[in-house]
């Protein structure tokens, strides 16, 4: 019970993330989605978990994780105002 609050949020938040996905996927832009996953890992993710692991022990790799799927929907918004998808 003590994660319930994470995996409530998860797929609000998420949900975001994978239907940029899905769009990116069905434009057959892998690039992007690479470029975008790589980019959350190291400068988001990594970080964020390093940091915060000591003080908040197994809550880091939750927030380590909503953390990157919050930013990579951005950055692949982003991406797809570049391109003109939307």
């Amino acid at each position: 019970m003590v994660y319930i609050g994470w995996t409530i949020a998860a797929p609000l938040i998420n949900g975001f993330c994978f239907i940029w996905d899905g769009i990116f996927l069905g434009a057959t832009d892998g690039r992007s989605l690479r470029n975008s996953m790589l980019i959350c890992l190291f400068v988001i993710f990594l970080p964020t978990f390093y940091v915060t692991e000591g003080v908040l022990q197994a809550h880091s790799l939750w927030l380590a994780m909503t953390m990157m799927m919050i930013f990579r929907g951005l950055i692949l918004y982003l991406y797809a105002k570049k391109r003109t998808f939307i």
